[in-house]
């Protein structure tokens, strides 16, 4: 019984992740201009956490280099994090998706 339930799961599990309604949350770096100091830092954090809650994934500011990383899902979102750190106080300079840097991504053959 325990296995055919366990393969049940495997093939719903399986379904979802192919059914393209999982989305996948992408990396992006986000360079903000007028970042100086670490309460400048946290006051980025502070409000796009209270802008987006749990919506975003892995933000990771990174005061030496004036960028702040985050994984998020859709596209738009850009533009509403675009407008959290503005409110914040700063200019963003530009968002980028970082590449994936998976093997298979870069180009790399399985051996």
């Amino acid at each position: 019984m325990n296995i055919k339930k366990s393969a049940m799961h495997l093939m719903i599990l399986g379904a979802i992740l192919f059914s393209g309604s999982f989305a996948w949350a992408e990396q992006y770096k986000v360079k903000v201009q007028g970042m100086v100091c670490a309460l400048c830092a946290q006051g980025i954090e502070k409000k796009l956490s209270k802008e987006f809650g749990k919506e975003l994934k892995n933000v990771d500011v990174d005061l030496n280099h004036k960028i702040v990383s985050i994984d998020f899902e859709k596209e738009e979102e850009k533009e509403r994090i675009k407008k959290a750190i503005e409110k914040a106080g700063y200019a963003v300079t530009s968002i980028e998706k970082i590449p994936d840097q998976t093997p298979a991504s870069n180009g790399e053959k399985n051996q």
